[in-house]
Parts: structure tokens; sequence; C-alpha cells
């Protein structure tokens, strides 16, 4: 048995307003849509990046979720919620790389 993602959104926001940071977009085959995966830096950095429009497609590459995670904690100072944080994400991270299909 084999998982397939075919598409994905992870969004961090502030948690006191709920504003989006950034957000992580993969539409996958969905006809009109931008198809590459890609970033939106969202209205909460809105003064930090004030020439950015709020819906420009930065592109990325395939974007797992053990990376927005570790993004969160190591780059947003997040606090994780076990020591063995980087063990965790690691292990389970691993798998998805081995099995991607792109």
């Amino acid at each position: 048995m084999k998982i397939r993602t075919t598409s994905y959104t992870y969004a961090v926001e502030l948690a006191a307003t709920n504003q989006e940071v950034v957000a992580f977009h993969w539409e996958g085959h969905r006809a009109g849509k931008f198809l590459a995966p890609h970033l939106h830096i969202g209205y909460a950095t809105k003064t930090e990046f004030p020439h950015l429009p709020p819906k420009a497609h930065i592109p990325t590459g395939r974007v797992a979720f053990e990376d927005v995670i570790y993004f969160m904690i190591q780059e947003l100072g997040v606090p994780p919620l076990q020591r063995d944080w980087k063990d965790v994400i690691a292990q389970t991270r691993q798998p998805f790389m081995v099995e991607k299909s792109w």
C-alpha cells in the first residue's frame, strides 16, 4: 500500500491574530491553477515585504510536512512538544524522501 499526495496547503499563522505568515501550496494537476509547488508570503509579513504582491507565487520544490514543522521550530521559535523533535522529524521524513515519486 502506498499513500499518494495529490495536493497540499501548509499555512503558518500568528496565533494571536490568525494572520498568515507564510503558506506552502501545491495544487497538483488541477486545471487553471499554478501547477508548480510554491510559497506565499502572508499578510502578517506585509510590512517587511511591501512590494511583494499578496498573491505572488514564489517557486519552491516539493515541501514535506516535516520540513514545515522544522522551519517553525528552528526559524520561527515555536517551542517543540518534545526534546527529541529533530529525531522524530528525521524518522518520519526519511520514508517520504525515499518513496516520493517526483
